[in-house]
């Protein structure tokens, strides 16, 4: 099975819990070429924005929606998002910075 075979049947990954800090899961995802489906309350929008599919958690019709969008969906733009703003290097930068910031 070749590369575009294996982009055809990638599932989208949905985390449409009551609150989400978008975790490495989620950008992981992303970064990997997968349709993020979210939470849209809280901190998600502002990570992925519009490149994400955006779900209320007790709303069983929004999620279905999201699932049958994402099958058409482009990961493409959340993929470019996370390589240019979330490199590696500068979240962990970020984290160092913030475990430095709580010992001292």
């Amino acid at each position: 099975m070749g590369y575009f075979s294996l982009q055809l049947i990638r599932p989208p990954k949905p985390m449409p819990c009551w609150f989400e800090t978008p975790g490495l899961s989620s950008i992981e995802a992303g970064v990997c070429g997968t349709v993020v489906i979210s939470i849209n309350q809280g901190s998600p929008n502002e990570y992925f924005q519009d490149m994400a599919l955006y779900v209320h958690p007790l709303d069983d019709i929004s999620f279905r929606k999201a699932l049958e969008q994402s099958f058409n969906a482009s990961p493409l733009p959340l993929n470019q998002h996370i390589h240019d703003h979330y490199p590696w290097s500068k979240v962990a930068t970020m984290t160092l910075e913030a475990n430095k910031t709580v010992i001292e």
